[in-house]
């Protein structure tokens, strides 16, 4: 394999609209933090040439030399889906009108099509939020105590890494117990004066900061609703980037919290794809919540990246 290709690149789809154009600038900052090259992707008239393509999407004034732009035809979201399957692609980086986010319908924007299917990480820019062009200097993760949700971690604390970045970790409290296998919260007498607080802080992040040892992580616990807590938190810090997991289930408070955080959040998000670790038996895996880690920057993608395609192969069958 050859160093570009384990290297990869940023997929960037734009359809000529300025809510499109809104993921530019989060692109840009990204390839700069990640070293992987911007693949523009527009999908148009067949007879588009590459020339109009350029003036359709408003890049013509701009210094775009070591850009290519990809055309292709069909219908967007499907054409969207296929080049981040390509395996040299590492993010795909999208903007999305956020007031009409609906996962639980079919149709919807082609960003929130995308969100309910990729098998890839995806940074998503709403209109109003940072474009990144001062850096990221402050990642919210949040937590729920689910192995399926700690999956955001690695790749969180790898751009912190890069960045210098301070990394928070959101832990929100609920009366509604989670069923997950492996999660860990707060027990019920958690308010009274004496459970010690501090003792519950180092054991919850000794079991979900393991890929972390030599950061030091800030802990917010809050009680309420989930996705509530996560837009004040990331308002408040304030948050340059959201980064969270997801297992694409249209159902529950996580998936509420993405909901959420596509109509109002005040930073760009990136929503990482939670994917159970593959079994030795040929049948389906039980459900543990689990989630494979995805190792955004590393040369461990690369095995993450069979496993994502193995997935999908599995799914269509």
């Amino acid at each position: 394999m050859s160093r570009a290709r384990a290297r990869g690149h940023i997929l960037l789809p734009l359809d000529g609209s300025e809510v499109s154009r809104l993921a530019l600038g989060p692109a840009g900052t990204m390839s700069s933090i990640t070293g992987w090259p911007l693949r523009l992707l527009h999908v148009g008239p067949a007879d588009l040439t590459l020339r109009e393509a350029k003036v359709r999407l408003g890049l013509t004034h701009l210094p775009l030399p070591k850009l290519k732009l990809v055309l292709a035809t069909g219908d967007a979201t499907s054409e969207i889906l296929a080049a981040a399957e390509a395996s040299e692609v590492r993010m795909v980086v999208m903007a999305s009108h956020g007031a009409t986010a609906d996962l639980m319908r079919r149709a919807g924007s082609v960003t929130d099509v995308v969100l309910r299917r990729i098998l890839t990480p995806l940074l998503v820019v709403r209109p109003g939020t940072l474009d990144l062009g001062g850096g990221i200097r402050r990642i919210l993760v949040p937590l729920d105590g689910s192995p399926g949700a700690a999956g955001a971690l690695r790749p969180a604390v790898q751009l912190a890494h890069k960045t210098a970045a301070t990394l928070t970790v959101l832990h929100v409290l609920t009366p509604e117990r989670p069923r997950t296998h492996g999660t860990f919260t707060a027990p019920g007498y958690a308010d009274q004066a004496q459970y010690e607080w501090g003792d519950w802080r180092k054991e919850f992040l000794a079991r979900f900061c393991q890929s972390c040892p030599t950061m030091e992580v800030e802990m917010s616990v809050r009680s309420g609703d989930p996705a509530a807590r996560i837009l004040e938190s990331a308002d408040l810090l304030p948050a340059d980037l959201v980064v969270i997991s997801w297992s694409h289930r249209l159902a529950g408070k996580r998936a509420r919290a993405v909901k959420a955080l596509l109509e109002r959040a005040p930073c760009p998000v990136l929503f990482l794809p939670c994917l159970p670790p593959p079994t030795v038996s040929s049948g389906p895996a039980p459900d543990r919540g689990e989630c494979d880690q995805i190792d955004l920057l590393g040369e461990g993608r690369t095995r993450w990246s069979q496993r994502r395609t193995r997935r999908r192969a599995a799914a269509g069958a």
